[in-house]
């Protein structure tokens, strides 16, 4: 069993065993096995030796960062999943459980409000909310991603400050604005296409103007 060849346990970082002997066999696409069987989409960059997308797993287990946390063990399974195990400080492993308040749809999304800011003729970038770390850890410190909508795409290249507490597009807005007509008050919603990092279908939610 391959599966079970590849197994190993390691915590934060990658030990070097793994490092060394198996990550080059690990796609830049990962999913994090719960033990409820939920599955977040991550990926692994090879040149920080670097894990990330567990944003998700914060938000499930209601706790603000993995530094709450006293210990995650990872499995690796080959193909590119991980069985993630999360232990108390009592070295209990903590259950984890679907949330059905959860909207799952927000979990897999971003969403950008228009701002007279974003309508300028050069913009200098546009912030994508804190409350999207979900999907924006995913990205590595620069990264793009494409959007679609009917037969049209757009290239959006996107940056992280030097903190990582903010990611912003820095280019591709201004092509994407002008083809959707957008206007100050309308909603961009991008969602993930087929569960990948860097390809979403986006949908314009237009502002009600409400004349008298």
């Amino acid at each position: 069993m391959v599966g079970a060849l590849l197994t190993i346990i390691f915590l934060g970082v990658p030990p070097f065993y793994f490092i060394d002997n198996i990550a080059a066999m690990v796609p830049n696409r990962v999913e994090y096995v719960l033990s409820d069987g939920q599955r977040i989409v991550g990926s692994y960059c090879h040149s920080e030796c670097e894990l990330t997308g567990l944003a998700s797993l914060c938000n499930i287990l209601g706790v603000p960062n993995l530094k709450s946390l006293n210990l995650l063990v990872f499995s690796y399974e080959g193909g590119g999943t991980f069985k993630i195990a999360v232990f108390d400080k009592s070295m209990l492993e903590i259950p984890v459980h679907v949330n059905v308040h959860q909207n799952v749809s927000n979990s897999h999304a971003f969403r950008i409000l228009v701002h007279q800011s974003h309508m300028l003729e050069y913009c200098h970038g546009v912030a994508i909310s804190k409350d999207f770390r979900n999907v924006t850890d995913l990205w590595l410190t620069q990264d793009s991603f494409i959007a679609y909508s009917d037969n049209r795409c757009w290239r959006f290249e996107i940056k992280k400050r030097r903190d990582w507490t903010r990611t912003e597009i820095h280019g591709g807005w201004i092509q994407f604005r002008d083809d959707m007509q957008l206007g100050i008050g309308d909603v961009c919603v991008f969602q993930f296409k087929n569960d990948t990092l860097h390809n979403f279908n986006v949908r314009v939610i237009k502002k009600i103007h409400i004349t008298s």
